[in-house]
């Protein structure tokens, strides 16, 4: 994934791996800021944890709390390969873990 583009957010390096997916950092082409990319892995691509993928991204924007973390984006559409969601790269590692 590292060079490689996800809409407008080009991967530079790997943050870490879970369960769920990988973190990346990737830098926003169309703001040019540099944001954390969490992909959901595509063995995780199933009904129940995608749902829980978009769930989490949806609980989390609906919150303003310095320990949350703020999602910029989040990619789901069926005609692209990865699912994916944004968030500020400066905090990820000091917040809680988005794998």
């Amino acid at each position: 994934m590292i060079g490689k583009t996800l809409r407008f957010y080009r991967i530079e390096s790997k943050l870490g791996a879970g369960g769920m997916g990988v973190v990346y950092k990737a830098v926003d082409s169309r703001l040019d800021r540099t944001a954390a990319i969490k992909v959901l892995s595509a063995s995780a691509v199933s009904g129940d944890r995608e749902k829980r993928f978009i769930q989490e991204a949806k609980t989390a924007s609906s919150l303003n709390h310095p320990n949350i973390v703020t999602i910029y984006d989040i990619d789901t559409r069926r005609s692209t390969a990865r699912r994916f969601i944004t968030s500020p790269w400066s905090t990820w590692p000091a917040k809680r873990s988005i794998t």
